[in-house]
């Protein structure tokens, strides 16, 4: 596996990385340690790492990380050559900033090697977002022209999914972010509540990492929103970290509403999704990244038995509503999200801990993992197919 980010803390490549491991495969990584804190070489969950430090890429600087970004590409290439003299070799390429190498190393090596292509977000939209539209527009060909060397092509939700049907001309199975259900907190809302030391009332989680293009700047102006219709005992529990100082600052003094807590495992954060009655999953849209992609904290709080507050006009938005697991809101109307917050306080939401049992029948890791395995078991099967052929001439 090719990751330009720590593997360690990447839930999805993890997961992938168990499931192919137990079922025999050997699994090693290389991952771009953008925060300096990984050794060398190393084992997580039993799988072999490697993490390459290269520039410190915490912090976004365009030109330093796309010089970041072509040293590790080089570097992947000539890790998977290395990999390839053991014997046949899968590369599975997370996003399209490890794509290149893997597809140069399976056309050099075509026989030896073979790739699979897993895009965690829509590509045009990220680098459009981060770089221009000239640039969104150069991803979206190069991912065209490169994404087609791939032997399988995987990714998180069904609008980029049918994107890359239609670019690369091939099928494409939908992993979708769900967490294994063997995590999932089976105790009561009571008790979660009473572990994490929450106060009484509804409250709306907002938990992770709070990036520029999670939209939380009304909640502030939503206080005085649920003050002047009477819903005093509604709670904004943030979790997480990143907040800006001048919201935090209003956080702070509206002390009565929020709940601060410092970042958590991902164990803890189960617990608050149990514990709370919605979970606060709103992106801007101004980004088509953001408008398509589907979180992992949305399956993770409806399989925790609680709905989830989403952004209207996005994706997410048309998954809520199909599957009434949620309400969504437009992110910037204070007005618009009190309303929201009353329908699921008025029960039209499903009746979330009984859905979370249903959905988790097809939104849940073992599901997806069901699907991996698949996909790997194909790819081996369309080797030796090739491989047959190629003997017989």
């Amino acid at each position: 596996m090719t990751l330009a980010k720590s593997f360690q803390g990447d839930t999805r490549p993890r997961l992938e990385a168990q499931a192919l491991r137990r079922s025999g495969y050997d699994v090693e990584v290389l991952a771009w340690d953008r925060d300096l804190k990984m050794p060398f070489k190393g084992k997580i969950d039993g799988i072999s790492t490697t993490s390459l430090r290269i520039f410190r890429g915490v912090e976004f600087r365009k030109l330093r990380f796309a010089l970041a970004s072509t040293v590790f590409q080089i570097a992947c290439f000539f890790y998977a050559l290395g990999l390839s003299r053991t014997g046949k070799l899968v590369i599975h390429a997370h996003d399209f900033n490890t794509l290149l190498p893997g597809a140069l190393a399976r056309l050099l090596l075509p026989g030896r090697i073979s790739l699979v292509y897993d895009s965690h977000e829509y590509t045009p939209g990220v680098y459009t977002e981060y770089y221009g539209d000239m640039m969104g527009r150069i991803a979206c060909l190069l991912e065209k022209i490169i994404g087609r060397c791939a032997d399988a092509v995987i990714t998180v939700s069904d609008p980029i999914a049918n994107y890359l049907r239609r670019t690369l001309g091939r099928s494409c199975t939908v992993l979708w972010n769900c967490p294994p259900l063997r995590d999932i907190p089976t105790i009561s809302k009571e008790i979660a509540r009473a572990k994490l030391k929450l106060p009484p009332g509804l409250l709306i989680l907002c938990i992770g990492l709070f990036r520029q293009d999670l939209a939380y700047e009304a909640l502030p102006e939503l206080v005085d929103k649920i003050r002047a219709v009477g819903m005093k005992d509604v709670r904004a529990v943030l979790v997480g970290k990143g907040l800006p100082e001048e919201f935090l600052a209003k956080a702070l003094s509206s002390s009565e509403f929020f709940v601060i807590r410092d970042w958590v495992e991902p164990e803890k954060a189960l617990l608050y999704y149990r514990a709370c009655d919605l979970t606060y999953c709103m992106y801007r849209t101004e980004g088509a990244n953001s408008r398509v992609g589907m979180p992992w904290k949305l399956f993770e709080s409806v399989l925790c038995g609680t709905p989830v507050l989403v952004t209207r006009g996005s994706y997410s938005h048309v998954f809520v509503r199909k599957y009434r697991c949620g309400a969504w809101a437009d992110p910037e109307s204070a007005e618009d999200l009190l309303e929201a917050i009353a329908a699921i306080r008025n029960g039209e939401a499903k009746e979330a801990i009984d859905f979370a049992s249903q959905f988790g029948k097809d939104f849940s890791w073992e599901r997806m993992e069901e699907r991996l395995l698949s996909t790997y078991a194909e790819l081996e099967k369309n080797t030796k197919r090739t491989t047959s052929s190629e003997s017989c001439k």
